[in-house]
């Protein structure tokens, strides 16, 4: 019967001592955070050292910023909003940031679209995927990645890439995208009617 009730106090233990462990992680005079916010501060630190990196500051000048602007010697002190704040001063001093590749298209247009090695002439089908990527993009009234028919690829043949398709596997892929416009004009001509 003693075990029993020494268990409440033997969890609280528990809890204390990995709730000690996560501040010894987490370093001195930083309190634990939920992983979404921890992120996006680690994203603004990226940018911040990107922007200070592209701005070409040396050491003593970034320093001397972060001391005059928020009293730290380090950004990897500063909080979240001051982080956002530092962020929107430096594209004030001349920072542009860039936008990443779009994550959808990650292999871009493959290379046996415009030469083909192998003698399987693969280039006339590869410029027909292109060209059906564009209408289907038009008709709905967006960009349509080479990712997009890389997809239709994996879910017909199991490869992931275009470059590796045999010229009967394209074929698949381009009825499967005439197809897809077919039945866009159709929805479209029905909307209209």
């Amino acid at each position: 019967m003693a075990k029993i009730l020494e268990m409440p106090s033997a969890l609280a233990d528990l809890k204390a001592r990995r709730e000690e462990r996560r501040q010894k992680l987490m370093g001195p005079g930083k309190k634990a955070t939920d992983s979404r916010s921890e992120s996006i501060r680690k994203g603004l630190l990226a940018k911040v050292h990107i922007a200070k990196a592209q701005l070409g500051l040396d050491d003593a000048d970034w320093r001397a910023i972060l001391e005059e602007r928020f009293g730290v010697n380090s950004s990897a002190l500063l909080s979240l909003g001051q982080l956002e704040t530092l962020v929107s001063h430096l594209e004030k001093c001349g920072w542009k940031p860039t936008r990443a590749r779009k994550p959808f298209d990650r292999h871009g247009k493959p290379h046996v679209a415009t030469h083909d090695d192998t003698g399987m002439g693969r280039e006339g089908q590869m410029r027909k995927i292109e060209a059906l990527l564009a209408e289907l993009g038009r008709a709905e009234g967006r960009y349509m990645p080479w990712d997009y028919a890389a997809a239709i690829l994996k879910h017909q043949t199991g490869l992931t890439r275009l470059e590796y398709a045999e010229p009967i596997q394209l074929k698949g892929v381009i009825a499967a995208l005439s197809k897809n416009i077919a039945r866009k004009r159709k929805r479209a001509d029905a909307a209209n009617a």
